[in-house]
């Protein structure tokens, strides 16, 4: 699969105890794949394999790991379409970003 500077990202935000390794994220980033579609998943702080590297712990109650995650996209891609896909408690996630970051959102 190729991808460009302009290809639409996909940004996955799995539900309690997701990760990259879950078997539905794999399965639809498959699937973006295909359609030509970038992929990134949010891993959560602390679940699954994923280290604690900081003093922060992961809480589904904040959307500042999201924002982070959003930054670095358009930071590294500018000119790409982001779309947001949450699963579960990471829905609640995408939701929370959407409230509290709406204004950044729409750039």
């Amino acid at each position: 699969t190729t991808t460009t500077t302009t290809t639409t990202t996909t940004v996955m935000v799995p539900g309690v105890a997701g990760t990259s390794n879950t078997a539905y994220v794999k399965g639809f980033a498959k699937e973006c794949l295909t359609n030509q579609l970038r992929c990134l998943v949010m891993n959560h702080r602390g679940c699954d394999d994923v280290p604690v590297t900081s003093p922060q712990l992961f809480s589904f109650g904040d959307a500042s790991d999201l924002d982070s995650v959003i930054e670095h996209c358009i930071e590294r891609y500018p000119r790409a379409p982001r779309i947001l896909i949450g699963w579960s408690m990471g829905a609640n996630i995408v939701v929370n970003y959407m409230g509290q970051f709406a204004n950044e959102a729409e750039n």
